[in-house]
């Protein structure tokens, strides 16, 4: 690509041709196992999506696949969380507690919150939602008990504050949620009748599985570029036992009565 500048000379830009993005904690004492936290609960944040879009929902969302690097010719050995660059116009939705992007005129993105915390039977809400379009990265868990998923995890008082703010709009209705504000019905994207076909949204399990850190001696090494790195799997049945809180319906009026856990590990 060239650019010619006001004296007509031709100044020649190099193109981005990255394919991947590693993330790396701004903290230099973050644990390792915190990347594979953040690619657990991506991946099951992936499952929800599955399910949020066999409802012939107007837009379908996805979470993007991700990876847990080691630079092993640091030294320190550099963990990092690495996933597919992808082009376009990248916007932040929400937050982890109650922010909406009000420049963004979007249904989907709040709508796919509401429906988690239904089809988890009350015990996670994905929030923090942001990306490309409906393909969503860094997604936020709150979970009912306030364990696993993160610093992030700001618990039931996390998922308290968005069913407080939440607007339900025409998708919420679509999918036949409970109402929690009801806001405008005919604005942002909509559905192409009032109500699904389906009854209800069918559950989402979330069961005592875990997954497993993997013990970093054990990985394959290979070279990626110019640096040496191991890749890591793991072993994700659903997700960090921690996820799990006892099968208690929160509300926004904070009708439960347990004290607060504020979360994170």
């Amino acid at each position: 690509i060239d650019i010619i500048n006001n004296d007509e000379e031709a100044i020649p830009i190099k193109q981005n041709t990255a394919t991947h993005v590693a993330k790396i904690s701004i903290d230099p004492m973050e644990e390792y196992e915190t990347y594979f936290h953040d690619v657990a609960m991506q991946k099951h944040a992936q499952r929800f999506a599955d399910e949020f879009n066999k409802n012939e929902v107007p837009k379908k969302v996805g979470f993007l696949d991700c990876w847990v690097y080691e630079l092993v010719d640091r030294t320190p050995h550099i963990f990092c969380g690495v996933e597919k660059f992808i082009h376009g116009d990248y916007h932040k939705y929400t937050n982890n507690w109650d922010w909406v992007n009000q420049t963004v005129d979007r249904n989907t993105p709040s709508a796919f919150s509401h429906f988690t915390y239904q089809a988890s039977k009350y015990k996670i809400l994905i929030c923090d939602l942001q990306g490309v379009g409906d393909l969503y990265t860094d997604p936020q868990m709150h979970t009912y008990n306030g364990k696993g998923c993160g610093k992030g995890n700001m618990g039931k008082r996390g998922i308290e504050k968005f069913l407080s703010t939440h607007k339900c709009n025409a998708i919420c209705t679509y999918l036949k949620l409970p109402h929690t504000n009801l806001s405008s019905q005919f604005t942002g994207t909509l559905p192409q009748k009032r109500y699904m076909n389906n009854e209800h949204i069918d559950q989402v399990p979330v069961t005592n599985g875990q997954y497993t850190v993997p013990d970093t001696t054990q990985c394959n090494t290979y070279n990626y570029g110019s640096t040496a790195t191991k890749t890591h799997t793991t072993t994700n049945n659903t997700m960090n036992q921690q996820l799990l809180g006892p099968q208690q319906h929160l509300n926004s009026s904070g009708s439960d009565d347990d004290d607060d856990d504020d979360g994170g590990y």
